[in-house]
């Protein structure tokens, strides 16, 4: 997960070279947080992949974007999911879109960790992926 922030590119390349070269890691899915829109997500996107085509033999996969919306905010603040407060929201569509996308990935690989649990718990019910 990156954001369009600078610092934020530089972090997850860093992650993601530290990945590869002590882990093994080759394959990276990138979602783009607190995007204004599609189009800002997908230079940072490109920013990403043009620094690490350069430097580090990985492959990138674009996952998606979350925007930021006034409704996202207000459900951090009562910490509670935007989905579940607000499900036409913009982020809340960009969740539903991301959601559908993890669903037809898991065909291809497991993910790692407890993010699966996520998308099944807030996404699945509601998308008809209850096989998620």
């Amino acid at each position: 997960m990156v954001s369009p922030e600078p610092t934020s590119i530089t972090d997850v390349y860093a992650l993601i070279k530290l990945l590869a070269t002590r882990y093994g890691e080759r394959c990276f899915k990138v979602l783009v947080n607190m995007a204004r829109d599609g189009e800002e997500a997908l230079e940072v996107y490109a920013k990403l992949c043009t620094t690490t085509n350069r430097f580090l033999d990985i492959s990138l996969d674009y996952l998606g974007y979350v925007t930021r919306d006034e409704r996202l905010l207000e459900a951090v603040k009562r910490q509670r999911a935007v989905y579940e407060l607000y499900p036409d929201a913009a982020s809340s569509k960009c969740f539903a879109t991301l959601a559908r996308r993890i669903a037809e990935n898991t065909t291809e690989q497991k993910a790692k960790g407890n993010i699966q649990f996520f998308f099944r718990k807030y996404f699945a019910p509601s998308l008809g992926l209850e096989n998620l």
